[in-house]
């Protein structure tokens, strides 16, 4: 249903007045006082959004009927106090130069520490003396000692959220800034609502980040209205309750209630008790009420995007308590350890008890030990959270004092949670640990997890009554490692994992560039679309597939000279899934591979014939191993003095024991370098390396040397065991999904099923398909390699090569459902979807059908259509008799174009209205010429040329056009009225035809400007003008009318499709 038919329900227009502000929702006088000694905020960028909802909380800055800033009180009189701003570079000392933000923050800086003169500002995630400076305010050295803490999300962690919260509880005052949009594009996967670590801490006090913005061209200011002039209805609870009530709004303040309602819908958590869960339940129970069903939408797209916890099943935080001194866990009959005094508290814990006493705190020999909430990436309150490292958890929270020597070795940690439950039903749980645990409901036992005895762990099934629930562990552990997985049947089903798998493979189509590249980021000379292509070769992509055929062209057009080692190692795996008979390419890469290998055994950056002098390291030896192991796998020869000299230099990355020792439990991590940290991607680096090389076809090890790489091994995979997880790489903020990859190339060589006692693909698929943003990219930085890297794990791309990969039906595309509902309550509703089967060339027809669910009355037509560019043309409609009784109506037809279209189907009935369905997009067909743009680059006459232009923006240059690469572009700038650019020879060349590039030649960046008319002159004498094509992928050749000795050329922009100048990604003049 639209904005304007809910409005035209449940409002009346050229009403009377809105009621009063309650006396509830005024703002404080001291809150009023400073926002009214500013009128205007400076424009410092897009800005976001922010949802007041709380009793205590007011939206205090506006524009485009969004909240900008706003402030909030905690539920005690005595507590603190947060201000909020949806723009980051408010916190900038450089933002103080504009008068009106100086008074603006320093206002707010002194309404933050009640009223205090000089106030004492805190950042801990960069220096803030000269921001305190510029406002006239203090700098404090700790958050000990400041009165206001100034936050954006880059200072929030996991382990400082308990820190800042104990802060306000005491009074203290936060001044937070984001900018949500932004978080949202670093954090693909992840859910304002839940998981952003800053709404966790704004939640309490009304008012939360949203996925709203807001954007201008000019540098205008925002004007500051008195808080008590604002309308009432930018406050969503009240919004809410106007528009489910009787009352009567003017037809802008019900605009305005809807927008305020419809983002507290997204930007709240699932179970916000002041207004998510009355908009939840109200949106179920209501079937009549418009809001009710925009509301249902809204939480349908939500559940679609991030998942929604079941409303009448309701999780909370997981607490721990401990560790506790547990006694001899290897003592027979007490695998748990012996009876805690903590576990007399089972006896608060039946159902609708009062559970644990959680501000009770034990004294142990090693300090106090109270109930600790945990902090996850994600939202605590889902019932699946992950794989829980204790021991990482434990070092996060524990003093130093409780951290001795073996803090870890004989002791027990109890978690607990609650769980309401509304309504009965079957409580169905999955519990995974790496050592002895025993889990309860309600104080009773239900589940005893031996691993040595249940290595698979343990499904428990429990029906359960309505009411307040607890749920219980023990987790005991002696030594090695430390985890535990609670998660549910349903998580990460395989639906899911293929849903998400088609995603990131429909996104990789659409990151290619023409040319068959992949955006580098760093990784030269074809390391990026490497791996691009192994990763759709391992998801069953095959070479016909257009995207692929482009991708090989690309690396057929570098040839074997200068590349990097690990894009030569990528090309190696995606040569022997791809070519037909890719042995030769094998046999010369491991050829070049050994002769650039270090003598130390490592390889550094280049494959070239000065290779000893580029910097070695494991990053790179870990992927040539894992190619010449796959490879030599296949049949192909790698000489034995490759391997040896590589597990040497492996060897002498792995860290160094404090004392000596032959035990092989002793968990020692891998460096990159010597100078470098130990880190979980290395370290798996280093075991993946060592396994590679120990199991390589052929290759004779001593007995000596096979015991040296198993005790390396053994100790590689302790540390890995203690330090498993899957939301980052361990012991680094980078290689995420490099890490994560890795575990499944180790799960693969080890031939294990389950890693360190976990089912590795179930936590990390389903981590993966949490991750995933919403346009199918994993982006932990670099989504040119976390995308791919993904989609290797997701499709367990080592396995697969061995045993075989299914080829994918990837010509077959269909819609999403479309649906239609019967007039009552006893009437069948239909649904339909489109199918259709791609054309790949340009003469072949579109085939299309539609799929029938329901029970409802056949079509009596069916009406297929297309659009490409806003032109829609019908392409034929099919009668039941055409359709045989079959109930498709399939239509066989040519597409008017071979861009790329959109097509659709319109049903119509004996009675009722139409049936449009929704569409599917058919990708464009190549020509077969277009397969070759990347070997016609390096054949460019214009290489070398003198370039000029008349205008440049964005730091491109004119001679971007003629280098070679579809990455870079020469664009000039928005104001140039007659952009040109030229080249001028220093010999003249014969030519007869030019290819232009358009700017921007990928599909993610389809709507970007383009010229669509040009004059081409050549020898500042014969002209001629070409129409251009403005779909990203396609290029133009223009021919000249016969074969020219050229020594100058030019080319000026005569229109666009937006009507603003821009340029080309090359201009290649040839033979």
């Amino acid at each position: 249903m639209s904005l304007a038919l809910l409005l035209s329900v449940s409002l009346r227009a050229a009403s009377p007045p809105s009621p009063p502000l309650p006396d509830d929702l005024s703002p404080p006088a001291s809150l009023s006082a400073w926002v009214e000694r500013v009128d205007e905020l400076p424009y410092v960028g897009t800005v976001g959004a922010i949802t007041v909802f709380g009793p205590r909380a007011w939206p205090l800055v506006e524009v485009a009927s969004q909240t900008i800033v706003a402030a909030g009180l905690g539920a005690e009189k005595d507590s603190g106090r947060v201000v909020a701003l949806a723009q980051e570079r408010y916190l900038e000392p450089d933002t103080l130069g504009d008068a009106s933000a100086k008074r603006f923050l320093a206002g707010a800086c002194h309404w933050l520490a009640r009223g205090k003169k000089k106030p004492r500002l805190f950042r801990p995630d960069r220096p803030v003396e000269e921001f305190a400076k510029k406002l006239g305010v203090r700098s404090a050295r700790d958050l000990d000692s400041a009165d206001v803490l100034v936050l954006t999300p880059e200072g929030l962690g996991l382990a400082s959220l308990e820190g800042v919260r104990a802060f306000l509880a005491a009074g203290g005052g936060v001044l937070c800034a984001m900018t949500p949009h932004r978080w949202q594009n670093d954090h693909p996967g992840l859910s304002l609502a839940r998981d952003c670590r800053l709404n966790r801490l704004t939640t309490a006090f009304g008012l939360v980040f949203d996925s709203r913005w807001f954007s201008q061209d000019d540098e205008t200011g925002f004007a500051v209205v008195p808080p008590r002039n604002l309308s009432e209805f930018f406050h969503a609870d009240r919004a809410f309750r106007a528009l489910r009530s009787d009352e009567t709004l003017e037809v802008r303040d019900g605009k305005l209630a809807f927008a305020s309602v419809r983002a507290a819908a997204t930007a709240l958590t699932d179970f916000e008790p002041t207004l998510m869960v009355p908009m939840r339940r109200f949106a179920e129970e209501d079937d009549e009420s418009p809001l009710a069903h925009q509301l249902a939408l809204r939480f349908e797209d939500r559940e679609k995007l991030h998942g929604l916890e079941p409303l009448d099943q309701r999780f909370g935080p997981w607490w721990l308590a401990g560790p506790f001194p547990a006694g001899d866990l290897h003592k027979e009959g007490l695998p748990l350890g012996k009876p805690l005094k903590i576990e007399g508290e089972l006896e608060r814990c039946t159902k609708d008890g009062p559970g644990p006493d959680l501000a009770h705190v034990w004294a142990l020999r090693s300090g106090k030990s109270a109930w600790r909430p945990l902090e996850f990436e994600v939202g605590g309150e889902m019932r699946n959270v992950g794989l829980m490292n204790l021991r990482s958890i434990l070092e996060g929270v524990l003093s130093e004092r409780q951290r001795r020597k073996t803090w870890d070795e004989e002791v027990s940690v109890i978690l607990y949670r609650s769980l309401e439950l509304a309504k009965p039903g079957t409580l169905q749980l999955r519990l995974e640990s790496t050592t002895p645990a025993e889990f309860y409901v309600d104080g009773a036992p239900v589940a005893r997890i031996l691993p040595e005895e249940e290595r698979d762990g343990l499904d428990v099934e429990l029906p359960l009554e309505a009411g307040r629930h607890h749920l219980w562990i023990r987790s005991s552990h002696a030594d090695g490692s430390w985890g535990l997985r609670l998660s549910g049947p349903g998580d990460a089903s395989r639906g899911q994992v293929e849903a998400s798998i088609e995603r990131g493979i429909e996104r990789l189509a659409e990151t290619q560039f023409i040319d068959g590249a992949w955006d580098p980021g760093g990784d030269w000379f074809g390391g990026s679309t490497a791996l691009s292509l192994l990763a759709l070769a391992r998801c069953g992509i095959p070479r016909e597939h257009p995207t692929v055929r482009l991708g090989l062209a690309y690396l057929d057009s570098r040839g074997d000279g200068e590349t990097y080692t690990r894009a030569l190692a990528r090309e190696m795996r995606a040569r022997a899934a791809l070519d037909t008979h890719p042995e030769p390419f094998l046999t010369d890469a491991v050829e070049r591979l050994a002769a650039a290998q270090n003598p130390s055994g490592l390889w550094g950056e280049r494959v070239d014939p000065t290779a000893s002098r580029w910097k070695k390291n494991l990053s790179n030896t870990y992927t040539v191993a894992f190619a010449l192991r796959e490879v030599s796998a296949g049949g192909v020869h790698v000489p034995d003095t490759v391997w040896k000299k590589l597990v040497e230099g492996v060897l002498a990355c792995q860290d160094e024991e404090l004392r000596p020792s032959h035990r092989s439990s002793i968990p020692l991590g891998f460096r990159n370098t010597r100078e470098d940290e130990v880190t979980g991607s290395m370290t798996a680096a280093g075991v993946i390396s060592l396994l590679a090389a120990r199991d390589a076809n052929g290759v004779k090890w001593s007995e000596r040397e096979r015991r040296e790489i198993d005790r390396a091994v053994s100790r590689g995979l302790a540390w890995l065991a203690s330090h498993l997880r899957f939301d980052a790489n361990p012991s680094s903020e980078e290689e995420h999904y490099l890490w994560i990859e890795e575990l499944e190339q180790l799960a693969f060589l080890l031939d294990e099923p389950r890693l360190f006692g976990f089912d590795w693909y179930g936590a990390g698929s389903e981590y993966l398909v949490r991750r995933q943003g919403a346009d199918g990219e994993w982006n932990a930085g670099h989504s040119v390699y976390d995308t791919p890297l993904a989609l290797l794990f997701l499709s367990r791309a080592s396995a697969a090569a061995r045993e075989g990969i299914p080829e994918r039906d990837w010509r077959h595309l269909h819609s999403d459902p479309a649906w239609r509902e019967g007039r009552d309550a006893a009437a069948q509703e239909l649904e339909l979807t489109v199918h259709a089967r791609r054309p790949i060339s340009p003469g072949e027809e579109l085939d299309c059908w539609l799929e029938y669910a329901g029970e409802g009355p056949s079509p009596t037509q069916v009406e297929w259509f297309a659009s490409q560019g806003g032109d829609v043309v019908s392409l034929g409609t099919v009668d039941p008799g055409e359709d045989e009784g079959a109930r498709h109506f399939r239509l066989r037809t040519q597409l008017p174009t071979p861009e790329r279209v959109y097509v659709w189907a319109t049903a119509k009935f004996a009675s009722g209205k139409p049936l449009e369905t929704f569409d599917v997009l058919i990708p464009r067909r190549f020509e077969e010429h277009e397969f070759e743009l990347a070997s016609l680059l390096e054949a460019n006459l214009l290489d070398g040329a003198k370039v000029e232009s008349s205008s440049n923006s964005g730091g491109w240059s004119p001679e971007d056009a003629i280098d070679g690469s579809c990455l870079s572009d020469w664009v000039a700038d928005g104001e140039d009225e007659a952009p040109r650019w030229s080249a001028k020879l220093s010999d003249p060349v014969r030519a007869s035809r030019l290819i232009l590039v358009p700017y921007g030649p990928s599909p993610r960046w389809e709507r970007l400007p383009r010229p669509t008319h040009v004059r081409i002159t050549l020898n500042e004498g014969d002209a001629f003008e070409a129409e251009l094509p403005t779909e990203p992928m396609h290029y133009q050749t223009v021919e000249f009318p016969e074969p020219e000795t050229v020594h100058t050329l030019e080319i000026e922009i005569l229109a666009g499709n937006f009507g603003r100048a821009t340029g080309f990604s090359e201009i290649v003049l040839l033979p």
